[in-house]
């Protein structure tokens, strides 16, 4: 039991990490990430500055909040959410045969193209956001207990956990062990 909590107090702040070296310098050079967000050409116009807005300070909000120990179910699957969104818009970027910068941080030297790599990476970080959001180690949290207090829907988020987890174990795996059939499925799926 004593192992979980290090284990899970340990993904909770290193994704806090994560999410605070990608946001802050989102929010500082907001003009560079929309360009970012502009390249995978995806959203329309209309979409591109509140979504460029709005993507950093969710990153931001949600290391604060994992960093607090507030409502960390929730949170852990909020950073899924983006975890895995940007999985999917940079697998059709590179499905389209497209090579741009990722956007990850501004913190980044150079321009950090966007590959199955990165896939990987989010695959892995989303897991262990599944983790967070199985098992929401309270010690260490600013109000202990306020994930318990409405966990009316505990049966939602712990399927959502789970559905995480193995949903990002099994997509990294796939990704690692058969790129090009991943491809070929992503371009079938543009069609």
């Amino acid at each position: 039991m004593a192992s979980q909590i290090v284990v899970v107090l340990s993904l909770r702040f290193g994704l806090a990490f994560v999410l605070l070296r990608a946001g802050v310098p989102k929010v500082l050079d907001a003009n560079r990430f929309r360009r970012s967000v502009d390249d995978y050409a995806i959203l329309p116009a209309a979409l591109m500055s509140p979504v460029a807005l709005a993507v950093p300070l969710v990153e931001v909000a949600a290391a604060v909040t994992l960093l607090g120990g507030v409502e960390l179910r929730w949170t852990a699957i909020v950073v899924v959410a983006l975890l895995m969104t940007y999985s999917l818009a940079i697998a059709l970027n590179l499905a389209r045969g497209r090579r741009i910068s990722c956007g990850c941080s501004a913190l980044e030297k150079g321009n950090v193209e966007i590959s199955w790599r990165s896939i990987v990476r989010n695959c892995g970080l989303a897991a262990a956001a599944g983790a967070v959001a199985r098992w929401p180690a309270q010690p260490l949290a600013l109000v202990p207990g306020v994930s318990d207090r409405y966990d009316s829907s505990a049966w939602i988020s712990e399927a959502l956990a789970w559905l995480t987890i193995v949903g990002s174990l099994l997509l990294t795996w796939l990704l690692v062990r058969e790129p090009l059939r991943a491809i070929r499925v992503l371009r079938a799926l543009r069609r």
